[in-house]
């Protein structure tokens, strides 16, 4: 089991890595799967994947919570984004994590700083520039800039796939 395979190697971020994740999803304890992470980051805290997965369970943790604990999970999860992208500065989709929760904390600079460093590193296209400009646009909205998230979303609709138009047009009903 994962438990003995730890006792054999207590270093080894992988394996523990993978108990947190297995805690987490089969079990759903979130307060052991969060506390294996915390562990794992302490004991490696060079391993750009344990930050990411980390940041991982305390947005699937924080969400259900009341907004006090939740903007305290999101916290957690921002600052092990920051970490992860210390370390691997070229995930994109790291950025774009970030980007989205700093947006869900409300801040709106943060997350447009994250969104613009996705941008760069989307080139060539990885990521459908319709989910960025969604984003942007939600970003605006958050801010109270109702004309730019209009424009940004009614740009991204031009290419976005159905689901993330279906989103869009949701979003853009909740503008008016």
């Amino acid at each position: 089991s994962y438990v003995d395979a730890l006792a054999l190697s207590p270093q080894n971020s992988v394996v523990r890595n993978e108990l947190a994740r297995l805690v987490l999803e089969v079990v759903g304890d979130c307060e052991r799967a969060l506390a294996v992470y915390d562990d794992s980051a302490l004991i490696d805290p060079f391993y750009a994947q344990t930050h990411l997965a980390r940041a991982d369970a305390y947005i699937v943790c924080g969400d259900p919570l009341p907004e006090a604990e939740r903007t305290e999970h999101f916290r957690a999860a921002a600052e092990a984004l920051d970490t992860a992208l210390l370390l691997s500065p070229a995930n994109i989709r790291a950025w774009i994590q970030l980007a989205e929760v700093r947006r869900q904390l409300g801040e709106y600079e943060a997350a447009d700083a994250a969104l613009a460093q996705a941008r760069l590193l989307n080139d060539p296209v990885t990521i459908p520039t319709a989910e960025l400009d969604f984003l942007a646009a939600q970003i605006a909205a958050g801010r109270g800039d109702e004309d730019e998230a209009r424009r940004l979303a009614l740009g991204a609709l031009v290419t976005a796939s159905d689901t993330t138009a279906e989103l869009i047009e949701e979003f853009l009903a909740g503008l008016d």
